[in-house]
C-alpha cells in the first residue's frame, strides 16, 4: 500500500497544504488526489519492466476514474498481466483503498 499523495518533496507538501482550506468547501470535504497521480506508478513500473523506450514507443494506458483518493489514505495498486497477441502484451489496472474502487483501466505494449 502507499499513500494516496505521491511524492515527498517540499513543494509537494506545501501545495497540498494550501488547498486544504479551498478543498474542505469541495463536495470531498478535503484534498484529494488528482486521477493522474494514482497512475503515475503504473508508468515507472511499465518502464521498468519494458524499458523506457518501448513505453514511449508503443505503450498505451486507458483509465477510469471512480472515486478520489483522500489526502493521507493509503491506496493499493494491482497490475494484473492480460493477454498477449502476436507482440502485444496487455495488462489490467485497479486502485482500490479496502473494498473502495478508486481506478480501473488498461495497458499495452508491444513486446520486443
Amino acid at each position: 500500500m502507499i499513500p494516496a499523495v505521491l511524492g515527498s518533496s517540499a513543494e509537494t507538501a506545501r501545495i497540498n497544504s494550501t488547498e486544504t482550506a479551498v478543498e474542505a468547501k469541495t463536495p470531498f470535504g478535503t484534498v484529494i488526489s488528482q486521477g493522474p497521480l494514482l497512475l503515475a506508478f503504473y508508468e515507472s513500473w511499465l518502464c521498468e519492466l519494458f524499458g523506457e523506450d518501448a513505453w514511449s514507443r508503443t505503450g498505451r494506458l486507458a483509465a477510469k476514474f471512480v472515486s478520489p483518493a483522500k489526502l493521507g489514505e493509503e491506496v493499493t495498486l494491482e497490475l494484473i498481466a492480460g493477454e498477449t497477441t502476436g507482440r502485444r502484451a496487455t495488462f489490467e489496472l485497479r486502485v482500490t483503498r479496502g473494498d473502495r474502487l478508486l481506478a480501473i483501466g488498461s495497458a499495452a505494449i508491444d513486446l520486443p
